[in-house]
């Protein structure tokens, strides 16, 4: 009966707030690793307007826009402190948004721009073909989220993991530009933030390191192969990218993986 009791009260729970819950069942959380959402990075690379500030209202089918007061600034502050995103789907969210509760927040324009200082970290996510039809500079400017339920969290999030993971990788990705840094974020945060201490932070951050691997070079594999502070199931599949594009091979020993290059 307690059983019952609570999957009626999660039930219960579920429509109250259009994010993504931390707390979600581990067959949930499976569904969304195979989804193609976009991750925190691909949120800051198209944000045009971002920092923490709190929904004044929730949007509705028929007025279908949320007003947010910036409290903080992370990209160059507007004139007027209270943005308006636009094009909410009433497919991909239930609509309801925590007024006055503290949240991060990514909102881009309609036409997605990435700055040429970004050009090291494009993304796998492309803008939809109807934004390259949009002529008028009005609705151009018009903010929206990348991704309704994605593209804000509450700062107590994960116990402010998201946020701080988050706040991390706008430092070296927009604040001051870093591959090296952007690296070494995803690398440290997905060796110790496990599934259960955020899933989405594990999540992104090993995505992440899986895009880097897919744009590396042999000897960028190499580096990150005999990097002592890349987690134990990230240097496997940086050796087996080896294994199979590069022809090494490897033993093991005590029980040990050793990568061997090709002689």
């Amino acid at each position: 009966m307690k059983r019952i009791f609570s999957m009626l009260l999660a039930a219960i729970a579920l429509p109250i707030v259009a994010e993504e819950f931390s707390n979600l069942p581990e067959a949930e959380v499976n569904k969304k690793l195979y989804r193609d959402d976009p991750l925190v990075s691909d949120l800051i690379r198209a944000a045009r307007c971002a920092g923490i500030g709190v929904f004044l209202n929730e949007p509705s089918p028929t007025a279908p826009a949320v007003d947010i007061l910036v409290q903080e600034w992370w990209t160059p502050p507007l004139t007027n402190p209270v943005v308006r995103i636009h094009e909410l789907d009433p497919n991909s969210t239930n609509w309801v948004f925590p007024t006055n509760v503290p949240v991060v927040f990514f909102a881009s324009s309609k036409r997605l721009m990435y700055s040429k200082h970004e050009a090291w970290v494009i993304p796998d996510h492309y803008p939809p073909e109807w934004v390259y039809s949009i002529t008028n500079a009005e609705e151009s400017a018009k903010l929206m989220f990348l991704d309704v339920d994605r593209a804000w969290f509450r700062t107590t999030r994960d116990n402010g993991l998201v946020h701080a993971f988050a706040t991390n990788l706008w430092n070296c990705m927009r604040t001051n530009p870093n591959p090296t840094n952007y690296y070494e974020v995803l690398r440290d945060t997905e060796r110790t933030v496990s599934e259960q201490e955020s899933w989405r932070v594990n999540f992104d951050s090993g995505k992440g390191l899986s895009w880097i691997l897919r744009g590396t070079d042999e000897n960028g594999l190499v580096e990150m192969l005999n990097d002592p502070l890349l987690s134990p199931s990230m240097r496997h599949i940086v050796g087996n990218r080896l294994w199979r594009e590069f022809a090494w091979t490897y033993t093991v020993t005590n029980n040990a993986v050793i990568w061997l290059p090709p002689e």
